[in-house]
């Protein structure tokens, strides 16, 4: 296996230490630490502590809104023009997030923890980085669901963006599941999934089909 780089060593320990500790309490001192690297090499690389947080969400959320415009794009042509079906635009949001968990968990964990502590730098950069792919979706689900208004459409499209954060959580708090909604065994990646989908595809059109 290539040895990581010094950046990627700085990146990957802050993104572990961020989705163990919380942002706000999880020190430059603590990451140099971690990633045996000195807090030179962090000023170097990303000038300051804002600017390893806003790589750390950039790196994850460029890969999968790669992979969910190909979806899209991929949607388009099949369809040729013609309005896409909306459990098939879910598919192509909610997939490429969720197998990108479970590569790389400790980033949704770390999102999870942010939306509770509203990090200015986080909530700031998340939007960047979500600005272009939740416009493409709402383009989208406004051909598939005419009657809706667009305000309807982005404010339902933020419910599934929450769903989504919660099942990827599921796997690593399975007690959680089964102490309060007494469910059994492991949670399947492949059923959570396919529920994942089904749930957000009804909700999102709910009284417009």
């Amino acid at each position: 296996m290539e040895a990581l780089s010094t950046e990627e060593k700085i990146i990957e320990s802050a993104e572990r230490l961020f989705a163990e500790n919380g942002i706000a309490v999880t020190s430059l001192r603590k990451i140099v630490q971690d990633a045996g690297v000195n807090v030179a090499s962090v000023n170097y690389h990303f000038g300051s502590k804002d600017g390893l947080i806003r790589e750390v969400i950039r790196r994850r959320l460029e890969r999968v809104n790669s992979l969910r415009l190909r979806h899209i794009e991929r949607l388009r042509e099949e369809h040729q023009g013609q309005p896409i079906p909306v459990d098939e635009l879910m598919h192509a949001f909610l997939l490429p997030a969720i197998d990108e968990a479970e590569g790389g968990l400790s980033f949704f964990r770390m999102v999870a923890r942010a939306h509770a502590d509203t990090n200015p730098t986080v909530q700031d950069e998340l939007a960047k980085c979500l600005q272009g792919i939740v416009e493409v979706m709402i383009g989208e689900l406004s051909k598939s669901m005419p009657q809706a208004s667009r305000e309807e459409i982005g404010l339902r499209l933020a419910f599934c963006a929450g769903a989504l954060i919660q099942a990827v959580l599921m796997p690593i708090r399975p007690e959680f599941m089964q102490d309060l909604f007494k469910t059994e065994g492991e949670v399947n990646s492949k059923a959570l999934s396919t529920t994942l989908i089904e749930f957000c595809t009804q909700g999102m059109q709910k009284g417009f089909t």
